[in-house]
């Protein structure tokens, strides 16, 4: 399977992905030719970052940091994961004071 495949239908399903989450959670849906334009906009550009072609757009890169929590709050990032074939799953998390311990 060629890459060029693989990322065409990683991209669909990413937009169809999005597109259900929106009709869910906004309870509207996108007309077919916006769906499909904004399919093909980013499959364009996925392309041409990976052929060395493009720039990666400023709002996909962003800096992650920790930011202390307000007031006398205790904030906990948790993430987990599962493998449903291996029957193994793993968690975790972390707490932080607003000083940071």
């Amino acid at each position: 399977m060629s890459v060029t495949w693989r990322v065409t239908f990683s991209v669909a399903l990413w937009h169809l992905w999005k597109a259900w989450n929106y009709a869910v959670f906004q309870q509207a849906i996108y007309h077919p030719l916006t769906l499909f334009y904004k399919y093909k906009m980013d499959l364009d550009a996925t392309l041409s970052i990976l052929q060395g072609k493009g720039k990666i757009p400023a709002l996909l890169i962003r800096e992650t940091r920790w930011q202390r929590p307000k007031g006398a709050c205790i904030k906990m990032n948790t993430d987990g994961a599962w493998r449903k074939n291996g029957r193994i799953a793993g968690a975790g998390a972390v707490a932080r004071l607003a000083d940071g311990t």
